[in-house]
């Protein structure tokens, strides 16, 4: 892995974690990080011995969002039209790439560390991942329409995490949310204690990562998958999945294991 400026990669044993390290800005995702990640997220995807991939941030903050004045220097400047001249739709182009690029790369279970405020991308991205374990000072700020833009990752993911009813409420309101009130909601599925945080991810992500490779990462293909079908296209596609894994021999070791009483050894990759 090559050095970085903006981000910290770390990887013990079959569980890497990336952490935004831009501190001074609450790790805002100004255009260094953007590249820096751009790179890291395929090579962690295509490295076969990585079975768990986990994000978080350093010093006080998850991540901000983007650092406009960095990434997008022109995004300030006010577009202005004559009378009649309001524009109020116009060929989309693509918003939030990177929890995008996030999602549709990695493959693998992917869990967010969220030590502090997640706004805007970084949002995005928690809301991205499989999993969400906050520690207790952590929150999440909802800024898109306080600044006249329209929303973009929580379109999809918000509604489905906590529900169309609190995901409105919650952007239309503009309203941030404590980290307890986000594992009310549904939001996040833990909450530690802020110096316990990373320790309960590392043992998460490990207790993930001791499961078979290829059915768990399998699973979570199927999962996304399932959100738009019906049972019937989501059980084809079960048992298709299964059909294609074979060749793994994780269900044969799975299944000796259990006849001989012992753990078993998944060393698919």
């Amino acid at each position: 892995m090559s050095d970085f400026e903006h981000i910290i990669y770390e990887k013990r044993g079959y569980v890497a974690c990336i952490t935004f390290n831009y501190p001074e800005k609450l790790n805002a995702m100004d255009r260094i990080m953007h590249e820096e990640l751009q790179q890291i997220i395929p090579e962690v995807q295509n490295d076969s011995s990585v079975r768990v991939v986990m994000f978080t941030g350093s010093g006080r903050g998850f991540c901000s969002g983007a650092d406009v004045r960095n990434f997008r220097p022109d995004s300030h400047r006010e577009a202005t039209a004559g009378p009649g001249e309001q524009v109020y739709y116009t060929q989309p182009t693509p918003s939030s790439p990177m929890p995008r690029f996030m999602h549709d790369t990695i493959k693998k279970p992917v869990i967010s560390a969220i030590n502090g405020i997640a706004a805007g991308a970084g949002y995005g991205m928690a809301m991205a991942s499989d999993l969400r374990i906050a520690s207790k000072t952590a929150s999440f700020s909802h800024v898109y329409l306080r600044r006249a833009l329209i929303p973009s990752a929580e379109l999809w993911w918000l509604q489905r995490l906590v529900g169309i009813s609190n995901a409105r409420h919650l952007l239309y309101t503009n309203r941030d949310i404590d980290a307890e009130e986000g594992y009310r909601i549904g939001l996040i599925s833990q909450l530690s204690e802020p110096d316990e945080l990373m320790d309960d991810a590392w043992a998460l992500a490990e207790e993930i990562a001791s499961l078979p490779p290829v059915a768990t990462q399998w699973a979570k293909v199927l999962m996304d998958k399932a959100l738009d079908l019906d049972y019937d296209d989501t059980q084809y596609l079960s048992g298709l999945a299964r059909g294609l894994s074979q060749p793994a021999g994780e269900f044969a070791e799975g299944t000796r294991s259990f006849l001989e009483k012992r753990a078993p050894e998944f060393n698919a990759e």
